[in-house]
């Protein structure tokens, strides 16, 4: 039963991180999103809940691509995460379409490998960057970071998630988690 209990722990670490990801890229797109006036046309200086990423389901039409693999028990059922009644209620919720590229359960570090090699990224990938298993990155997440495949996030963070930061500051545990031993966020 402890056996259990620890993977059903690690599940919904992986679980919380991935619903992580999705939610705060949707906000950073949101941030990154510029308002578009004409030229000679005076700007909306109070700013109103139609602005964009002011409310949510957002108004865009821009999306994004997260790499990840597909839960063995969704397999079963979806042939990809947006056709699960978490991704359709993501893809509702907040108005951005995320396209989700799925590796084959068995082949996963061997397309992680050509995806890098490709230098065709996703904007966000979903992997093992802890150096602890067979298959995840080659020295961990200092070393992705250094060799350009991931971003250091610490400014991402402070600038696009100050709430995600004040819980992180508050929970050590949950901080340690997502960073490197230098202090270097890596996932969220």
């Amino acid at each position: 039963m402890d056996r259990r209990l620890r993977i059903g722990k690690i599940l919904i670490r992986r679980f919380k991180a991935g619903v992580s990801s999705v939610l705060l890229m949707s906000l950073i797109l949101a941030g990154c999103s510029t308002g578009s006036t004409r030229e000679g046309e005076p700007k909306d200086q109070a700013g109103t809940s139609s602005d964009i990423g002011s409310t949510y389901p957002l108004k865009t039409s821009e999306g994004f691509t997260s790499w990840e693999a597909l839960n063995n028990n969704a397999v079963t059922f979806y042939s990809n995460l947006a056709e699960t009644p978490f991704g359709k209620a993501l893809a509702e919720k907040t108005g951005v379409n995320v396209k989700y590229v799925h590796p084959n359960d068995q082949q996963t570090k061997e397309q992680f490998n050509l995806m890098i090699a490709s230098d065709e990224l996703p904007d966000t990938v979903e992997y093992d960057w802890t150096g602890r298993s067979a298959g995840s990155y080659p020295g961990g997440p200092e070393k992705a970071i250094k060799d350009g495949v991931i971003l250091e996030l610490n400014d991402l963070i402070d600038k696009y998630a100050p709430n995600l930061k004040k819980k992180l500051e508050a929970d050590k545990e949950l901080d340690k988690m997502v960073k490197t031993d230098s202090g270097k966020y890596y996932v969220f």
